[in-house]
């Protein structure tokens, strides 16, 4: 029993349960006594038709009529009621000797006939003109039994609403207590460590099988969110180890080499860039998960992507120039959107940065913008050598690095950090083949007049 309250389906299903019988309990005894008074009214209604029409008599032809109409009534075929004159003096001058006189109005008797069962009786007494007492009395009997058949339907099926509900209770608590227990137990499972339990939705689509998806929505994000943190563990421990391992060896060599300056000076400026580098790589980290929380919105304002995008060629152009390619920008007309000016940047230089780093001289990269109207679109491509299609959606992961590109420095993370500043700004970072080279496209929303 205690188990039974303690749980909040069992509770749900009998509070619902109770409920429903104290309404129909409720209703039941409303009918009951509408019913009847109705009953009993219309009753009433016939007793004072019938003294009515001997007053009529009476009124008519006196008492010699009245006597006379008493006789006829009381023997006529199906008649209910019964019938007593009494004069001034209180003796009986027709009909029931048993009925009592009375003061005029309402009220009911007894009478015990021999050989007949009790008879209740509901009458009206009468005060006649010439001091006499007309009584007219009608059996209630079948009132009073109509009236217990009536209380005894309502309490057995009240008595039976209620065997319906505790059934009801128990078959409801159960079922609602088997899929809350589906829940519970993919939460156990997931705080014992097992993160592939997830709650088992059925083909009914209902309240249970809605929440049980948001719920392992909210789990496979989770777990993504898990995995990634695991990657990046591992990925910063791999990517640290190397920088730490060659400051160690620079230290080293500067306190058991030779101790004239300059040997120790370019021991201290290589210990220097490996500072540096490992200084930059949390840089980019922390950058990155800023960006991920989603605090640069409150810098969010107009900015005219077409502009910016003129402003970074303008300034990368000499320096890959430099580098034997070619910076070509191509971009249409005013293409505003809602975002971080210093974000929108940053987004543009890793792209460059990253077509610079990964493609040979002799490479054409294009910068452009476009604009339908749906979205913006900011396009990075290049004629390099490219990605594989399987590698293209993975190297936007953290520390992600194929294999040609682990002897050209970096830690990847700059497409990562792009991806993170288009999905901040309500966009995403599709990679694309180029036919030849490589692809990156920014869609972002347009920003709203």
């Amino acid at each position: 029993m205690r188990e039974f309250w303690r749980s909040a389906a069992y509770r749900l299903a009998f509070g619902y349960t109770a409920l429903c019988a104290v309404a129909v309990l409720t209703t039941g005894l409303a009918v009951y006594y509408a019913a009847s008074a109705m009953v009993w009214r219309d009753f009433d209604h016939a007793i004072t038709e019938e003294v009515t029409g001997l007053k009529r008599e009476y009124g008519e032809g006196g008492l010699p009529d009245l006597l006379d109409a008493l006789a006829r009534h009381a023997h006529r075929p199906g008649n209910a009621y019964r019938y007593a004159l009494f004069d001034r003096s209180g003796k009986v001058v027709l009909g029931q000797s048993s009925l009592p006189e009375a003061s005029p109005g309402w009220g009911e008797t007894r009478l015990n006939q021999p050989g007949q069962p009790l008879w209740r009786a509901r009458f009206f007494a009468e005060r006649l003109p010439g001091g006499e007492t007309l009584v007219v009395a009608a059996d209630t009997n079948d009132l009073y039994g109509l009236r217990n058949r009536l209380l005894g339907a309502l309490a057995i099926g009240f008595i039976v609403i209620l065997g319906l509900g505790a059934a009801g209770t128990i078959f409801f608590g159960r079922h609602l207590r088997r899929r809350l227990e589906t829940i519970s137990s993919t939460a156990e499972a997931i705080i014992a460590g097992d993160l592939q339990q997830r709650v088992s939705i059925g083909p009914a689509g209902d309240e249970f099988d809605r929440a049980g998806a948001s719920l392992n929505a909210m789990l496979d994000r989770i777990g993504q969110l898990v995995e990634n943190l695991r990657q990046v563990s591992s990925d910063v421990a791999h990517d640290l180890r190397t920088p730490l391992q060659r400051l160690r060896g620079a230290i080293e060599n500067g306190l058991h080499g030779p101790q004239e300056i300059p040997p120790l000076r370019d021991a201290l400026e290589r210990a220097l860039g490996q500072s540096d580098a490992v200084l930059a790589l949390f840089e980019a980290i922390l950058r990155i998960s800023e960006v991920e929380a989603g605090s640069a919105r409150e810098r969010f304002e107009p900015t005219d992507i077409t502009r910016l995008a003129k402003r970074v060629c303008e300034m990368y152009g000499p320096a890959i120039e430099d580098s034997g390619r070619t910076l070509v920008c191509t971009s249409e007309a005013s293409v505003v959107v809602l975002g971080d000016r210093e974000l929108l940047v940053q987004m543009m230089t890793n792209l460059l940065d990253n077509a610079l780093l990964h493609t040979p001289r002799g490479t054409v990269v294009t910068m452009s913008t476009q604009q339908d109207s749906a979205q913006a679109r900011l396009i990075v491509a290049d004629t390099g050598p490219g990605v594989p299609k399987a590698d293209r959606q993975r190297i936007t992961r953290r520390f992600v690095r194929l294999d040609r590109g682990r002897s050209l420095g970096g830690h990847g993370l700059g497409l990562n950090l792009v991806s993170a500043i288009a999905a901040a700004h309500g966009g995403q970072l599709v990679i694309e083949d180029n036919c030849p080279g490589l692809r990156a496209v920014i869609c972002l929303p347009i920003a709203v007049p």
